[in-house]
């Protein structure tokens, strides 16, 4: 994903890591590039902007508004008109670009130099070249002129068109997912599910799109495939990119392993489960039980007998899950906290991992909390401070220093130069 922001130095350089690059500017702004890959899966990445798509467009509208497009909509819809059809200019525009030309053959060609435009339009639709191949300078500069213009004319003269509702749709007899044709299918009996999943009379389908991190990840490139092996008689859609057939299961697509999927059911794109186990992120909880199940957060679940910690960590390749059991974890009384902490009526936690004792356990804010005998940040214990006295400066944002003792300063649970 590519990700411009303006931080204002609060992001000091190398603070993003993994697989990511940030580029610092004079005025302390950066912009940084992720590897969406390396912090989820890239079909839930897709998925998850796309329910934001959709629900944008579906958005209550203000009188007169026929339709709402989300950053880069527009844009990507006047780019495919124009390179169909050609760059809008104005008279003033294509005049100026000749003029242009001109002085650059003279010589005396005034860098900076504006252009004047107006409202009348006009559209270039083609390119003059020299012969053999080789451009005069006049269309090469045109050749650059256009180029520049390009995207502002896409913006300014871009329409917002309506379009039928669902990504599967049938055009002159062949079925289309978006603006993809889906030829294979049976057409008489091809059945659209969601807008991920559809089936005909032999075979299951899944849809997905590819994004370029240079379109911001709003530009679709569709494909649709045959999921293997499925059974398109049982194949139903659960939800949340969830499907199963009376034997397998699928997640975006993929295919993963449950005990039983004909009682697959999913509880929401964390957690799923079937009779015998339930499911965090697709992977198996071992030893859990779905009968007595209680989903806590998207990290925490828990049963009648053992609370449980999951994560997603980022890796070179895809994501991996771990999740497990918090050895010694009282579920009766087990409760979420914010910031990633949690406590029971013995022990405080954080992420999953055990604090210490729980008497006085207090989360503060800023990514702090306390206990009788201790201070924290991240789950980690703040070397020095003093738990009786340690509060959180109101003023934080104004200097960075977002905490203080009776003794000390911190910021981002690190001791700080100066008095409270």
């Amino acid at each position: 994903m590519v990700l411009p922001a303006t931080v204002h130095g609060f992001l000091p350089p190398g603070r993003v890591e993994g697989r990511s690059s940030v580029r610092w500017f004079r005025n302390r702004s950066g912009a940084g590039r992720i590897d969406v890959a390396a912090l989820e899966r890239a079909a839930r990445f897709e998925a998850r902007v796309d329910g934001t798509v959709r629900e944008v467009h579906s958005s209550r509208r203000a009188p007169g508004v026929e339709r709402l497009c989300v950053p880069g909509e527009m844009e990507a819809e006047s780019e495919a008109r124009c390179r169909r059809e050609g760059v809008p200019l104005n008279r003033q525009s294509l005049a100026d670009i000749e003029d242009a030309a001109a002085r650059r053959r003279r010589g005396n060609e005034t860098p900076g130099s504006r252009f004047r435009g107006n409202d009348d339009g006009a559209c270039a639709r083609g390119m003059a070249s020299a012969p053999e191949g080789r451009m005069t300078t006049s269309a090469s500069l045109r050749h650059a002129a256009l180029a520049a213009v390009a995207l502002a004319g896409a913006v300014a003269l871009a329409g917002c068109e309506p379009k039928p509702t669902g990504p599967f749709r049938q055009v002159d007899g062949v079925w289309h997912y978006r603006d993809t044709p889906i030829p294979q299918v049976d057409a008489r009996t091809f059945t659209p599910l969601d807008d991920q999943y559809a089936k005909d009379a032999a075979r299951a389908w899944h849809a997905r799109g590819t994004r370029d991190a240079k379109e911001y990840y709003l530009i679709r490139r569709d494909a649709v495939a045959a999921l293997e092996g499925a059974d398109a008689a049982s194949f139903v859609v659960l939800g949340h990119g969830y499907a199963r057939d009376a034997r397998h299961a699928w997640f975006d697509g993929a295919r993963f392993a449950v005990r039983d999927a004909a009682s697959l059911r999913v509880i929401d794109s964390v957690y799923a489960l079937d009779r015998e186990r339930v499911y965090f992120h697709q992977a198996e909880i071992a030893g859990s039980d779905p009968a007595t199940f209680v989903r806590l957060d998207d990290r925490h679940c828990k049963d009648a007998a053992s609370v449980y910690h999951g994560r997603v960590e980022p890796s070179p390749g895809a994501p991996v899950i771990r999740v497990g059991a918090i050895a010694g974890a009282d579920a009766g009384s087990f409760e979420v906290l914010e910031d990633r902490y949690a406590r029971d009526a013995k022990r405080a936690y954080h992420d999953g991992r055990p604090l210490g004792s729980a008497e006085g356990f207090a989360v503060l804010g800023f990514g702090y909390a306390a206990s009788r005998t201790a201070v924290f940040h991240g789950g980690v214990p703040v070397a020095g401070a003093d738990p009786a006295t340690f509060r959180i400066r109101a003023d934080a944002i104004a200097d960075g220093v977002d905490a203080e003792d009776a003794k000390a300063r911190y910021r981002s649970g690190a001791r700080v130069p100066g008095r409270p």
